[in-house]
């Protein structure tokens, strides 16, 4: 799945059916090359984060939460800069760690299963995740 295609499915309570949200935005750790929580948009007007591991189901029909009591505030400084806006993927400039540029982000594909990133692709070439280095506020930086 793409994160562009994640972006505004309803996020749903097993629980009781309740429509939770929908998918504003996915927190990655870089480091693991993985999806670590869902920012989910449209609830109490406030950010809300539901950690990967709550999730009973990704798929591009809807996304499936225990219950509500799994979502949850920012954390930390980096949950707060994402949810703000400030580590968005899409369209943000791409590096290598040699300098050059390798576009801009086009879109993120991931596992729905597992929320593993499977690869990068950018307006210039596809990267597989393994190859990518950090993600700042500035730009992406992929192994060249």
């Amino acid at each position: 799945m793409r994160f562009s295609d994640a972006h505004g499915t309803p996020v749903m309570s097993r629980n009781d059916a309740e429509q939770l949200g929908k998918v504003r935005r996915l927190l990655v750790d870089v480091g693991h090359r993985r999806v670590t929580a869902v920012h989910i948009d449209g609830r109490r007007k406030r950010a809300l984060l539901v950690e990967w591991r709550a999730l009973s189901g990704f798929g591009p029909d809807a996304v499936v939460v225990g219950d509500g009591g799994a979502l949850r505030g920012p954390a930390d400084e980096r949950e707060l800069a994402m949810v703000a806006g400030d580590l968005d993927w899409l369209g943000r400039r791409v590096l290598t760690d040699r300098g050059e540029s390798a576009g801009a982000v086009d879109d993120v594909e991931f596992d729905e299963d597992s929320g593993a990133l499977t690869s990068i692709v950018t307006t210039r070439a596809t990267y597989g995740a393994d190859r990518l280095v950090a993600l700042g506020p500035y730009c992406v930086i992929v192994r060249g």
